[in-house]
């Protein structure tokens, strides 16, 4: 009996010293073709399959194609790999039409690993189809 109660007390002191996992500051820029994408937005989604858990990081892309992420909790973006889309702007028809595949994380063949102690600066590299 004090086997098992103790057990427990100890199950219960180590989950409640659990940290929960960091958002980190993550910036870059998106390049379609080796030129800056002129406006969109980005979204970095955590990968559950390797162990990434929280919010949707997401950023509008400016105008030089840099972009800034943040989730609903402030900047950055939880620490631990990332399945990524890529959307252009909504008036630009034949990018959105050329660049389709980024707008599925299972498509898009873009993953990034957020990590501590690192810049976190992003250069996503998407090729433009007609």
């Amino acid at each position: 009996m004090r086997f098992l109660l103790f057990s427990l007390c100890l199950i219960l002191v180590c989950g409640c010293n659990r940290e929960p996992p960091r958002q980190l500051r993550v910036h870059g820029k998106v390049l379609v073709n080796g030129r800056p994408l002129l406006g969109g937005t980005v979204v970095f989604i955590p990968d559950e399959k390797r162990g990434t858990r929280g919010p949707i990081a997401f950023a509008v892309i400016d105008s030089d194609g840099s972009f800034e992420l943040a989730t609903e909790n402030g900047p950055g973006a939880m620490m631990g790999w990332h399945l990524i889309t890529v959307a252009p702007a909504p008036n630009s028809m034949d990018m959105i039409d050329g660049l389709e595949r980024y707008r599925h994380p299972d498509l898009s063949g873009l993953d990034y690993e957020v990590r501590e102690g690192s810049e976190n600066s992003v250069v996503l590299k998407l090729e433009y189809n007609q």
